[in-house]
């Protein structure tokens, strides 16, 4: 026999009550109250939902094996629980405890106590009438419905199973549900929420931990004086979607820019650099800070031409699409770096920006469109890399811009793609 598929909010059953001890003491928990359950020899940390209480039992939702563990509920109620075996519980879910131990600041016992009892089971909105029942009848109903709209917030913050809540006063913290959450340390929410008072107006931030690649979104909200509170947020799976969703557009994007340039124009990776200038030698080095430079390095790529037996027909269009390269990181960076490399059939030049980047969805039309512009990296005047190049790579993305120029010593200006005119 196991658990009905309505518990514990159905009123008319009374089997979960019945996998606990407790005698008449034992009484549903609706809504469930969510909990933490720590191991008590690895520490490892487990959720769960508290069906059924008593003051000697609990019966909880969780997936955590049958071991013995150490409860946290709201940060009030510490408790420690040992599993007594039902059969067909196991397969539903949800595991039956005997209280062994409950921790007070003061002592300690093997049971609840009549308080900490009532504060699990009994329904909130009846606690709020019963300690509201003495107060004049004219403001009654105000506080009444004061305290309730408070609770219902409260429940649909549990809802959403945020991952932490505190609340600050006076320069200390107390945890009020959810998992202990190692990156939240109490200097970050202390300078967070030094902040949030000062200024009168919440803060944010996400905390990031690159071992674990984990997100955890934070804000903290200014209540009053010296008071306020803090949500946060475990957003790692939302950020793990976005990165799939965006590898699944870049790839798309690659395969289309392949495709209409006939394999001439790639989007490439910066991982996937370093196999392109495999075997290169390098020739030159070139750090711009300003466009007067442009002239001296015009000057200089002529001689490395030369001496790289490039043929001169070919020097026109290599100068002039280098020129417009390191123009774009100059006008959309502020600055730039070129890199010249050599070996015995192809010249590659290596311009390198930390600009904004330019949009994926823009560099179709950048790459293929004569007279298309965009406010990114990649500007007017990039048709005519992809013109003039033998083979064109691009890295683009928020912290800056790689584009490979590669000219073939023997082949340059026989491959020229066509490219479609913008409209007027």
């Amino acid at each position: 026999m196991g658990i009905c598929a309505s518990c514990p909010s159905n009123p008319s059953c009374s089997v979960c009550t019945e996998y606990i001890d407790g005698g008449s003491l034992r009484k549903k928990v609706d809504p469930p109250v969510r909990l933490t359950l720590q191991d008590s020899v690895t520490g490892k940390n487990y959720t769960g939902k508290l069906l059924v209480i008593s003051r000697v039992g609990m019966l909880i939702e969780t997936e955590a094996p049958n071991n013995t563990y150490e409860v946290n509920i709201d940060g009030e109620i510490n408790a420690e629980v040992s599993p007594v075996f039902h059969k067909g519980l196991e397969e539903q879910g949800v595991t039956a405890f005997d209280i062994t131990k409950v921790a007070r600041l003061k002592d300690q016992d093997t049971r609840l106590s009549r308080d900490e009892y009532e504060y699990l089971f009994m329904n909130k909105r009846e606690l709020v009438d019963h300690l509201t029942e003495d107060l004049e009848d004219d403001v009654k109903n105000k506080v009444r419905d004061a305290l309730k709209s408070e609770l219902l917030k409260s429940e649909l913050l549990e809802q959403l199973q945020v991952g932490t809540t505190f609340k600050y006063e006076k320069g200390h913290l107390k945890q009020i549900s959810g998992n202990k959450e190692p990156l939240l340390t109490e200097k970050l929410m202390m300078t967070m929420m030094q902040d949030a008072l000062r200024d009168n107006e919440p803060k944010r931030d996400t905390i990031i931990d690159e071992d674990t690649e984990r997100y955890i979104d934070i804000h903290s909200i200014p209540l009053g004086y010296q008071s306020g509170g803090f949500l946060s947020f475990d957003i790692t799976d939302i950020v793990r979607k976005e990165k799939e969703l965006m590898e699944e557009q870049w790839e798309s994007f690659r395969d289309v820019v392949f495709a209409i340039s006939n394999g001439k124009v790639q989007l490439v990776k910066k991982e996937t650099i370093a196999e392109i200038v495999k075997g290169y030698k390098m020739e030159a080095v070139f750090d711009l800070k300003s466009a007067n430079q442009l002239n001296e390095v015009r000057q200089r790529l002529k001689d490395i031409l030369l001496k790289a037996k490039m043929p001169v027909a070919f020097h026109y269009r290599i100068l002039l699409t280098v020129q417009e390269g390191l123009t774009n990181a100059l006008k959309h960076a502020g600055n730039g770096h070129m890199e010249v490399l050599e070996n015995e059939t192809n010249l590659l030049f290596i311009i390198k920006d930390k600009g904004k980047g330019i949009r994926l969805q823009d560099i179709p039309r950048a790459t293929l469109i004569k007279g298309y512009s965009t406010s990114s990296t990649l500007g007017q005047g990039f048709h005519l890399m992809t013109t003039y190049t033998d083979q064109l790579y691009i890295k683009s993305d928020g912290s800056g811009t790689i584009i490979i120029l590669e000219f073939n010593k023997k082949s340059n200006g026989n491959n020229e793609t066509n490219i479609l005119t913008a409209p007027e």
